[in-house]
């Protein structure tokens, strides 16, 4: 059974100010798969009520298993990708990424086998599915999506995939093959954003919620590439649910959060559905 209203803490670290970052309320035109995202998430795709957060770790509160929904909204890509989240260690948050050399670090730190999990498969998963990931009390997670291969691929042979590859199984492509994407743009090919991110109440549910929306294929500048970034954000869109938004303290601080305050979150969304019941 989920949890609704006590999933995440959504965090707004340090890390998170990247120098990239591309807003769907700059030019709504443009983006019409968030747009379809958004209404379907909120029933709207208005600001306010809705908020545009750009951020990219996660903290779930409360104490012991705790289940977080997903919700598979859209796909209109034409590679296939696997979704899924990872664990942020004090470690891992501690890595430049500012060097080509930190992105490769911190990718194969975040996607080690026991600290990334996947949520959805692309070449199972479509609209509207549903997934739920059984987390921990006091996690600290972020995003990540690999396009046109899976975790399994990465773990496996990270040394086939490069930071301007441009491999590709669907196109026959030879590797190296493209780097994975985070929700935290610093750790992207040329520290590009590659992830829009909202705040708002559910329509589903009458929760609070978040949505996400992907754009699979890297922004970054790469010579040669037969398939560049149409800047779209439409190849993976999802929602999560009770994603709330806390100050902003630095990562580190964060993922020492006092349960105090946590109980505080859950026991509100508590109230919430109780009054609603």
């Amino acid at each position: 059974m989920i949890r609704l209203g006590c999933a995440l803490i959504l965090l707004a670290a340090a890390t998170t100010a990247a120098a990239d970052t591309v807003l769907y309320s700059a030019a709504p035109a443009t983006y019409p798969a968030v747009t379809s995202g958004l209404t379907t998430e909120f029933g709207t795709s208005s600001f306010p009520p809705l908020s545009e957060t750009g951020l990219a770790y996660y903290a779930v509160p409360g104490a012991g298993s705790v289940d977080v929904k997903f919700r598979f909204h859209g796909d209109t890509g034409s590679f296939f990708f696997e979704f899924g989240y990872y664990h942020l260690t004090p470690a891992l948050s501690a890595i430049d990424t500012s060097t080509d050399a930190g992105k490769e670090a911190y990718a194969a730190a975040a996607l080690a086998p026991g600290n990334a999990f996947v949520v959805f498969d692309d070449n199972v998963n479509s609209p509207p599915d549903t997934a739920t990931a059984s987390l921990t009390g006091g996690d600290v997670v972020g995003f990540f999506l690999i396009p046109d291969a899976s975790l399994a691929d990465f773990q496996g042979s990270p040394g086939d995939f490069a930071l301007d590859g441009t491999g590709s199984s669907t196109f026959a492509f030879p590797p190296p093959f493209r780097w994975p994407l985070f929700g935290f743009a610093d750790a992207n090919p040329g520290g590009l954003d590659q992830l829009m991110s909202f705040a708002g109440v559910s329509t589903i549910t009458g929760e609070p919620s978040n949505l996400f929306a992907w754009e699979d294929l890297t922004r970054a500048a790469i010579p040669g590439n037969p398939n560049p970034s149409d800047e779209a954000f439409n190849d993976l869109i999802f929602g999560v649910e009770g994603v709330l938004s806390v100050p902003e303290p630095g990562t580190l601080v964060l993922l020492s959060l006092g349960a105090l305050a946590m109980l505080s979150v859950c026991n509100s969304a508590r109230r919430r559905r109780s009054a609603s019941a």
